[in-house]
């Protein structure tokens, strides 16, 4: 699917690579024809022998092939790798941006998790061709689930944008109460304002293909549950991002020359690191965050 020109900026721009996930030596295991499943390279085959392929669906009904892979089974214990929601999500992003689908990732809140919380999430978003769709690449579509793990819904069931969480806590939709149910896990402290306050400038930095781990810390964000240090900073921020959510080219644009040229926004060559596996420290990132994408 190649990238059209008519396309929205944050679209055209969502189709590029970026550092922290370039598929490498994988990369051909996503080149069209050779990934789909077997099945369908046969019906390919056949249509061409009646004189030419099938006629193709309106691209804003097309998924993306990437994301019609039929599965192949579990792979051995020996050959697993575990990783959190970023990673899947990741993972995804770079096969969709491999075959020139626009994808990004999404960092926010999910209540599909643990009932009556909404647990930190990341997600996959890719253009369809008329609008932006959530993919959740950690739910196994065979699932029974109120929804479609490749077309997630924005509500509060569904996911929630950190910027939404914080545009609408600010304003008193979301009581101070009710924000201590949004964040890693309930019994832990990792929740509530402050870490939605952080979560609002991680959104930013993965919009701007600076996907970092969810506990990479930098910047204006708050180091814990005592305070929250930048709040007008990161309501300037939230407001930018839902506009830009919304189609608003000029806060696509805004949010760019502010992230690029804010160091209290984007991260430098070396991160603060809270790693649930219990490693806290500086952490140097290789490649660099380049500031000039």
């Amino acid at each position: 699917m190649p990238v059209r020109l008519d396309r929205p900026r944050s679209a055209r721009r969502a189709a590029g690579r970026a550092p922290h996930r370039p598929p490498g030596t994988h990369g051909r295991r996503a080149q069209p024809g050779g990934a789909l499943p077997r099945r369908r390279r046969r019906t390919r085959r056949r249509a061409a022998g009646r004189g030419g392929p099938p006629p193709a669906r309106p691209a804003a009904r097309r998924r993306p092939a990437a994301l019609r892979r039929a599965p192949r089974g579990p792979r051995p214990r020996a050959g697993r790798v575990a990783g959190c929601c970023r990673d899947f999500t990741l993972l995804t992003v770079a096969a969709l941006r491999h075959r020139g689908v626009p994808a990004r990732s999404r960092v926010g809140f999910v209540g599909y998790f643990d009932p009556g919380f909404h647990s930190d999430h990341v997600v996959a978003e890719y253009w369809d061709g008329g609008r932006w769709v959530l993919v959740d690449a950690e739910l196994d579509p065979a699932t029974d689930r109120p929804f479609d793990p490749v077309d997630v819904p924005q509500s509060v069931g569904g996911f929630r944008s950190a910027a939404r969480v914080w545009t609408d806590h600010r304003r008193g939709l979301i009581d101070g109460a009710r924000i201590e149910r949004y964040g890693l896990a309930p019994e832990t402290p990792f929740r509530g304002a402050w870490y939605v306050h952080n979560y609002v400038l991680l959104e930013l930095a993965h919009r701007r293909r600076d996907e970092l781990l969810l506990w990479d810390s930098w910047g204006a964000m708050a180091q814990g549950p005592d305070g929250v240090p930048a709040p007008e900073l990161v309501d300037e921020v939230a407001g930018l991002l839902l506009a830009a959510d919304s189609g608003d080219a000029a806060a696509e644009r805004e949010l760019a020359d502010r992230y690029a040229a804010d160091p209290r926004l984007h991260p430098g060559p070396r991160v603060r690191s809270f790693s649930p596996t219990g490693i806290f420290g500086w952490t140097d990132l290789d490649p660099a965050p380049d500031r000039t994408r």
